[in-house]
């Protein structure tokens, strides 16, 4: 029976890949664990918003998420655009080394340190002490900012989006359950954020030490491919500016509704925009799968 199934199934991925002109067994094979990944991811994040509405105080959730709405912002010094850099080069042949990429991005990502501490600065100009040791504690994380999660372009240059989205899976996963917990133990922002900072880059680290080990075994007879690095990190750098003004303007909504309504108004205005932003979310990964292909 289940023979039967799989050559049917297989007849329908020929006729449309030969209709469409697309490998179709490779995007239904990949976009299984995409979708199988971000859904783990949706349903962490559910978990997450629904007990922490329920256990901290809306302006206290408020300040919350106001403060990872800027993350982004602050960790666009450790280059994100160098992710889809090294998926390219890595479909196109090249064996890049990870930690050259790794400590790239720690280097450029001080430039996020810096403004983080600026901004406590300000807060402890504006006499938020509150935010102010929010930003310094963060001044110490934003260079480590999903920059290990490099692991995941480059297994996905290798056409390898089963182990990525396992680990990705995992990772939002612990830190869901390092957040609930804490919130059950403390109602302090800064304790939230910095469990949020130190569960994800615990994690992104262990899974990038993983893919280098299981990656340097495979390569023992084959070293890194000449200049690969700065050829990602040239691109990367195009991208950062690229992508700088996009990376403004998607904090802009919290940042208003913060300064003008509170932090009250903002945890309603997240909760509202929960099921939206989950589906868009959840649909726009599978964008990355052409990526490899076309390279």
């Amino acid at each position: 029976m289940f023979d039967t199934v799989n050559k049917k199934i297989d007849k329908t991925l020929d006729y449309l890949s030969k209709l469409f002109g697309l490998d179709m067994h490779y995007f239904a094979k990949n976009g299984f664990w995409v979708l199988f990944a971000q859904g783990i991811i949706s349903l962490s994040a559910f978990a997450v918003i629904i007990t922490l509405t329920r256990l901290l105080p809306p302006e206290t959730f408020g300040e919350y998420r106001f403060v990872l709405s800027l993350l982004p912002l602050l960790a666009i010094f450790t280059l994100p655009g160098m992710a889809p850099a090294l998926t390219r080069a890595v479909a196109r042949g090249a064996e890049p080394n990870l930690w050259h990429i790794a400590c790239t991005k720690i280097r450029f990502g001080l430039l996020g340190t810096l403004a983080s501490l600026l901004l406590a600065l300000y807060y402890f100009h504006k006499g938020n002490s509150n935010l102010a040791y929010i930003f310094v504690a963060i001044s110490i994380f934003i260079p480590f900012y999903e920059t290990f999660l490099i692991y995941s372009p480059y297994l996905k240059g290798k056409m390898n989006f089963k182990t990525p989205s396992i680990y990705e899976a995992v990772s939002r996963i612990v830190q869901a359950v390092a957040l609930i917990i804490t919130a059950l133990i403390t109602r302090s922002t800064i304790a939230l954020i910095v469990v949020f900072l130190v569960s994800q880059i615990f994690t992104q680290f262990f899974m990038f030490l993983k893919t280098i080990l299981h990656t340097t075994a495979k390569l023992s007879d084959k070293p890194a491919t000449k200049h690969a690095e700065d050829d990602v990190e040239k691109y990367g750098k195009k991208l950062f500016w690229m992508n700088l003004i996009g990376s403004i303007s998607g904090p802009i909504d919290k940042f208003l509704v913060w300064h003008f309504l509170g932090a009250k108004m903002l945890a309603f205005y997240i909760v509202v925009l929960t099921i939206p932003l989950t589906i868009s979310r959840g649909i726009a990964p599978l964008t990355n799968l052409a990526l490899p292909k076309l390279s």
